[in-house]
Order: structure tokens, then sequence, then C-alpha cells
């Protein structure tokens, strides 16, 4: 709120009169969240971080190789971006780990400018250590496992709780996702198992398949949410899906 001040006269007087008038939006320093986004090799880390980023699938990425070289495939029913109020830009940036990357997405969320950079990590497995990235200044994390794989959700359980043990924090931020949804066939884990996982992390539950792009902006989204809800911005337990998308 801006204010601009002048003189009036009131029987002799001089009084001082504020004139208020609000800020625009767009003058308004866009909201930072950083999330990591993990879980075991191959469930879909990385082609679901550059389906919501860059908006194409990837089916297969290497991490260690350097941001240009890639080269994504569209996906044919892939909406452009301009079609979702929520898309907005998008950078890839080297993360401090080189087994990592770092991308940046800027986007609308709730009427306010959203500034998210997304650390794709490198797989995890129940030796991993976690380098102390992974839990600094990091606001939330979306842990990603295959519906396609058991031991990629057995593996996710034990992700979960080293972050509890390296943050020292009673509860995260935390969005579980069930990757490869559209493998019908292959599915091994039930969507009851992971929204039961999801209640014991307190988190929010989706299933997804970055191939389709189903549901994947909602897993950012609820993370946002999420972040606010649990730094005492909003009072609810997470943000409302526009997309048809389940949300536990």
């Amino acid at each position: 709120m801006r204010e601009r001040a002048s003189r009036g006269r009131f029987r002799g007087h001089f009084l001082l009169i504020v004139h208020s008038r609000a800020v625009p939006n767009s003058a308004m320093p866009a909201v930072y969240r950083k999330v990591a986004i993990m879980g075991y090799r191959s469930v879909g880390k990385s082609s679901l971080t550059i389906q919501f980023v860059e908006n194409q699938f990837v089916d297969s990425y290497d991490p260690t190789i350097e941001n240009s070289a890639y080269k994504p495939t569209p996906y044919a029913n892939a909406p452009a971006c301009a079609t979702h109020p929520n898309i907005g830009t998008a950078s890839m940036l080297r993360a401090d780990n080189i087994f990592d990357q770092a991308f940046t997405k800027n986007l609308k969320f709730e009427g306010k400018d959203v500034s998210l950079k997304i650390i794709d990590t490198a797989g995890q497995d129940e030796f991993s250590i976690f380098p102390p990235g992974y839990t600094m200044d990091i606001h939330g994390y979306v842990l990603v496992y295959s519906v396609t794989s058991k031991q990629s959700f057995e593996i996710v359980k034990k992700i979960y709780h080293k972050l509890l043990d390296q943050t020292g924090m009673p509860q995260l931020p935390v969005v579980l996702v069930g990757n490869k949804n559209d493998l019908r066939n292959e599915r091994v884990v039930s969507h009851e198992e992971g929204r039961e996982l999801a209640r014991y992390m307190k988190g929010v539950f989706l299933e997804a398949s970055a191939k389709q792009n189903d549901c994947v902006l909602d897993i950012f989204t609820q993370l946002i949410s999420r972040i606010n809800a649990l730094s005492g911005q909003r009072n609810n337990q997470g943000g409302d899906s526009r997309s048809g998308c389940v949300v536990c």
C-alpha cells in the first residue's frame, strides 16, 4: 500500500490527508520455493520434472550429460503451455551435485507469482547417503515410486525416514507420487497402498503419468500448497485439484 499526503483546511486548521492506493500484484516480488524430487532409479523423476518444466515427455534422460545435450521428444497429446493459467517460464540450471539437475519454473499460484526451483536428484536406494543439499534450504519434497515396481515403493519409505532423520523435523511437506499409472497391466502397487503410505507421511498422494501428462501439474501445485499450509500461510491441508486428478 502506497500513501500520498496532501493538505486541507478545517476551521482554520491544516489537516494532513493521507491518500492510499494498492500496489499492483505485478509489483510484488515472486514467492521463492525450492523443492527436491526423489525416488528409486527409473521411476520417472526426470520425466515428471521435464514434463512439468518443458511440457515435453522424455522417456530416458541421463543427468550426467550437459543440459543442452538432451533432445526431448514432444508427447503428441501434451497441451500447449499457454493453455494453462499456471504455466510460466522455465529454465534449467546446473545443480551442486554433478548427478543432479536443477530446473526453475515461474508460475502463477493462487494469484501470486511463484519462482519454483526443482532439484531433480539422482536415483536413491536403501544405501544412499544424502548430501547436505538434499535437506538444506529445501521447502518440500516430491517422493516418487513406480506403480510397476514394488521395490521402488519400499525404497521411497526409506527415503522418507532418512529425510526425517537428517532434517530433524517431525513432519515434512511431501507429495507422494505413484508414477506410470498408464501401465495398467504392469501395476503391482495398488492405489490404496499408496494412499495409506501418504497418510502415514501426513502428505498428499497422487498417481500420475509423465508420458500422458496426467496430473503432472498437480504434483507441484499441491506441493506448493502443502508448503504454504505447514508454514502457516494456509489453514487447510492442501489445495484443490481442478484437473480431475484424485488427491488424497
